[in-house]
């Protein structure tokens, strides 16, 4: 994908968040914290494609925490049956125009 600048990118990539407002957001952010604490399973990674069928992404491997570790074996097997798949997500920075942070989305 081609973008004409780099706030173009950190747009496009970003544009899901703005389908929830701030409650919906932080009732998804707890519905996903639970499903992280569930032990493994068929009815976790249930709950997860539902949750991902909302339009919500799951953050991976963010250092700031809140997110989950891309090892999560439900989440591999989730990728590896093909039902997720990464996404790129750019963040607005002075720093570095190519800071980035993995999203699992459905396929």
């Amino acid at each position: 994908m081609s973008y004409t600048s780099h706030l173009a990118r950190v747009k496009a990539t970003s544009s899901w968040e703005g389908n929830f407002s701030n409650i919906e957001m932080r009732k998804l952010n707890a519905e996903c914290m639970a499903i992280k604490a569930m032990s493994r399973g068929m009815e976790r990674r249930k709950r997860i494609l539902a949750l991902l069928g909302e339009g919500y992404r799951i953050l991976l491997n963010h250092s700031f925490g809140g997110s989950w570790n891309s090892k999560d074996r439900d989440l591999q097997y989730l990728l590896k049956k093909g039902k997720v798949k990464l996404a790129k997500q750019y963040e607005g920075s002075a720093i570095n125009e190519h800071l980035s942070h993995s999203y699992l989305k459905l396929a």
